[in-house]
């Protein structure tokens, strides 16, 4: 049976930076409405100094089948694809555009009164409803040098995930600093911060600057769950579960528990799927078949099966670079809507080899909720690259959705990515008749 390595954890802390009584500059942020008499004022829970959370896991894994598990049978599908365009999708397009520093990377937008929050190389920013540049709320040390035209960028810190707590206006940061002793290692910690206290500060609070900061173990990223929170580990491919105040209460691997002796070259052949579905978690994790909801901390609720019969790939074939994976199929891709499911497979593993010698195929696959049916729709001019939804809608780009904008599938992309002259003109006009500069950031929504 696996076993948990120790975690000392203790969450929910309050940190301070900068003053915290000056008032907000609205000039300085951009115009906002008075708060409100139960935004005002609100604090964090202190844990005490010192406060230990106990060690050892409260409970095991239980299964919940409230609706019913759906099977997806891929491998009829794969047999008759169809085409698939973005009007079934929706009905209209809509772009949106951010001005971005050279080197911003925005994993997702994070909603909050005042606008949306995102995460770059630099630490945290928050922007307007038009998602104009308004405030750095905090910043981590980076190293950026250019070797033979070449840049390369260092984080000595790196804020890995965040989420917003309305009921409280506060930042859950999960972080991490370089170690001095060992600069290939890092420390990992996890904290609280008040979006107020942020908004007012008069300097840009660093990560430096957060106080009872409670370590944890080496994660990949962390989400909300109810009672608590969620870690993922990189290649254990488990979920852990814990308390407000640290313990540890579920550890969730499906499929074989065992433990792997992992030595040598390793191949991440395909990662999980962890992504937040109508204020739930939802996760399929890697080499298996599944794709659980968390009902709570240690409830956990079969909701697809995603079903490739004996070409579904183990832990054990999916990390051995011995193994060939030419005749196997693996998820790279999920994502759901309140009406569909999609899914991007392929055959054989992804990496520039198998796409540069055309030893890899990919198809998508679209479950639709209401009526119950499974397609396979295919990039028929190239199968070698993942495929997206054929722009049927506009001039604009085709699609493949990635998260959710004001409740409507989304995407992202840079300026420089698109190289069509026509489809660049087309999003210039709908973003305003600027010129569309290499490192703006574009979303492009489906209504």
């Amino acid at each position: 049976m696996k076993q948990l390595p120790f975690l000392s954890l203790v969450l929910l802390f309050l940190f301070a930076c900068g003053n915290p009584n000056p008032g907000r500059d609205r000039n300085e942020l951009f115009t906002q409405s008075e708060e409100s008499d139960q935004t005002r004022g609100k604090t964090l829970h202190k844990i005490p100094d010192g406060y230990m959370a106990p060690p050892g896991i409260k409970y095991s894994p239980e299964y919940t089948n409230t609706s019913g598990m759906i099977r997806l049978d891929i491998l009829k599908e794969l047999e008759h694809p169809v085409d698939y365009p973005l009007s079934k999708l929706g009905k209209q397009v809509e772009y949106r555009k951010m001005e971005a520093h050279k080197y911003a990377s925005v994993d997702k937008l994070i909603p909050v009164e005042e606008g949306y929050i995102y995460k770059d190389m630099y630490g945290l920013v928050l922007v307007d409803h038009s998602l104009q540049q308004g405030k750095r709320l905090i910043k981590q040390h980076v190293e950026i040098t250019n070797i033979q035209g070449m840049t390369i960028s260092h984080q000595k810190e790196d804020i890995r995930s965040v989420f917003y707590q309305p009921s409280t206006r506060s930042l859950k940061c999960f972080f991490r600093y370089e170690d001095p002793e060992n600069p290939r290692d890092y420390k990992c910690y996890i904290g609280d911060v008040l979006l107020d206290e942020l908004l007012s500060a008069k300097d840009t609070c660093g990560i430096e600057q957060i106080i009872n900061r409670i370590p944890i173990g080496h994660a990949a990223s962390m989400w909300p769950v109810q009672d608590g929170l969620a870690f993922f580990r990189r290649y254990e491919d488990g979920l852990y579960t814990l308390s407000e105040r640290g313990d540890t209460l579920c550890y969730f691997l499906p499929g074989d528990p065992e433990p792997l002796n992992l030595k040598g070259t390793i191949r991440g052949a395909e990662s999980s799927d962890i992504y937040e579905f109508e204020e739930g978690l939802t996760f399929r994790l890697a080499y298996t078949d599944t794709v659980f909801r968390v009902v709570d901390s240690h409830t956990f609720e079969p909701v697809y099966k995603i079903d490739l019969g004996p070409y579904q790939v183990s832990r054990k074939d999916g990390f051995s670079v011995a193994v060939s994976l030419e005749e196997k199929y693996l998820v790279h891709n999920l994502y759901e809507t309140r009406d569909k499911l999609f899914i991007r497979i392929s055959k054989n593993y992804d990496c520039p080899n198998t796409r540069n010698n055309k030893t890899i195929f990919f198809h998508q696959f679209v479950y639709d909720k209401p009526s119950g049916s499974l397609v396979c729709f295919e990039q028929a001019d190239n199968l070698h690259v993942p495929g997206l939804l054929k722009n049927d809608l506009d001039k604009g780009p085709d699609f493949w959705p990635a998260f959710l904008f004001e409740g409507s599938p989304a995407c992202k992309f840079s300026a420089k990515d698109i190289t069509d002259p026509k489809q660049r003109d087309w999003i210039r006009q709908q973003t305003g008749g600027d010129e569309l500069d290499e490192d703006d950031i574009l979303f492009m929504i489906i209504r």
